[in-house]
């Protein structure tokens, strides 16, 4: 039997970071990873990889945005582009950037 493809996501809760400027959300203990999104965003999402245990997807509607949320700072196309990830204020994203390594560092310690 096919898999569905492009399963939609209604009120999803973004709660953190993951790799590659995606954010993270969990509906019933599967981890979504959604794109253009900060954490504390409440988004409806289209599936586009869909895994067992984990999906990606990217918003369709926004239901509510975080706080953290601010304007780009570009308005031309050309700078849009570099800018599309710069969607969190620099305090937070230093934060967030380095709790993501600072979670790695004990499995380094142990590699030694």
């Amino acid at each position: 039997m096919r898999k569905k493809k492009n399963q939609f996501v209604r009120g999803l809760e973004l709660t953190a970071y993951a790799a590659e400027g995606k954010s993270l959300g969990r509906i019933d203990g599967k981890v979504v990873f959604v794109e253009r999104a900060v954490p504390g965003d409440v988004v409806d999402v289209l599936l586009t990889r869909n895994k067992s245990d984990w999906a990606e997807g990217v918003p369709v509607e926004f239901i509510s945005y975080s706080p953290d949320r601010v304007a780009p700072f570009a308005n031309t196309l050309v700078y849009a582009a570099a800018a599309s990830g710069k969607c969190c204020p620099t305090k937070n994203n230093w934060f967030l950037n380095n709790s993501r390594y600072m979670t790695s560092l004990p499995a380094l310690a142990v590699w030694r």
